[in-house]
C-alpha cells in the first residue's frame, strides 16, 4: 500500500499521490503549498517538477540515468558534471561553476 500522508515534527499533514507504478505524483503541504512530478516512462526518473504557482523544473539525463542538467522555470539550465576522481561540478548559465569533492567507498564504485 502506498504512503498517503507525511506527518513531521510539528503536526503538519503533508498530503501525498502516488501514480499507477506507486511513484509520487504530487505533495500538497499543509499550507497549501503543492508539487507535482513526471517520471520518464517507467525509468523512475523525474522528468519534471512543477510547483502551484506554475513554475517548471525540467531534468535530463545521461545513458546511464545520472541527472546531467536541470531547467530552471526561468529557462536557465544548470549542468551538472561528475567525474569519480575529480568529483562534482556544477554550472549555471552565466558560467558559475561550483565543485564538490564527493568521498565515495569501495561499495559505490
Amino acid at each position: 500500500m502506498a504512503a498517503r500522508e507525511l506527518l513531521p515534527p510539528g503536526g503538519q499533514r503533508c498530503r501525498l499521490t502516488m501514480d499507477s507504478m506507486s511513484q509520487l505524483a504530487s505533495f500538497v503541504a499543509t499550507d497549501n503549498a503543492s508539487v507535482q512530478f513526471t517520471y520518464l516512462g517507467n525509468s523512475g526518473l523525474i522528468e519534471s517538477k512543477e510547483t502551484g504557482a506554475g513554475l517548471a523544473y525540467l531534468y535530463e539525463y545521461d545513458d546511464y540515468g545520472r541527472m546531467r542538467q536541470i531547467v530552471q522555470p526561468t529557462g536557465d539550465r544548470l549542468r551538472i558534471d561528475t567525474d569519480h576522481s575529480a568529483g562534482l561540478s556544477l554550472t549555471s548559465a552565466v558560467g558559475f561553476t561550483f565543485y564538490a569533492n564527493l568521498i565515495m567507498s569501495s561499495c559505490c564504485v
